[in-house]
């Protein structure tokens, strides 16, 4: 049997013993110091939902503006590219062929050379439905010849807005885009 040791101070008196070590999470603490926590306060999350809400405040705008100016020219490259079809078909086709623009609904129409009757080339597009954008136009159809050239006498003005933005499309007497 072992004995334990004996303590004695620096006077010589006999010391109280030490109590034993323990080891683990609560090795260091006093008994009734609290445990740390490990997530977030009620007051850290609190100024988290506010930052958050200030950020969302000020970018809203930002990005639903950047939103309506990518729609006007997103809805003016629609308009280019049909026109460019249009002038395409009739040139290689050598017919006539006519781009209607009657209350924002865009369509490229010819004639059947085999049965004459009226085609509609592609989809038509309806330009408020697809990019929410008003349009307007000096006429309201385009007409090219069978080599491609426009049959109208002067140009042509295609306007698209929407909100603060609008853009222009002007398309000359002969039928190219400025």
């Amino acid at each position: 049997m072992m004995s334990q040791p004996v303590l004695v101070d620096k006077t010589g008196a006999l010391a109280a013993p030490r109590p034993a070590k323990s080891f683990g999470p609560t090795a260091d603490r006093a008994p009734h110091t609290p445990q740390k926590g490990r997530g977030f306060t009620l007051i850290e999350m609190m100024v988290a939902v506010v930052v958050m809400g200030a950020v969302t405040t000020i970018a809203f705008p930002l990005m639903s503006s950047g939103i309506m100016r990518q729609s006007v020219r997103s809805a003016a490259d629609a308009i280019r590219v049909m026109h460019g079809r249009a002038r395409d078909h009739a040139s290689q086709r050598s017919q006539p062929t006519v781009i209607d623009l009657k209350g924002g609904i865009v369509a490229i129409r010819s004639i059947n050379p085999l049965t004459g009757a009226p085609d509609t080339l592609g989809a038509v597009q309806s330009m408020p439905d697809r990019f929410g954008v008003t349009v307007s136009a000096t006429r309201d159809s385009l007409v090219f010849d069978g080599r491609g050239i426009g049959m109208e006498g002067s140009g042509t003005r295609i306007y698209l807005s929407r909100g603060i933005y609008a853009d222009t499309i002007e398309i000359s007497a002969l039928g190219r885009i400025r």
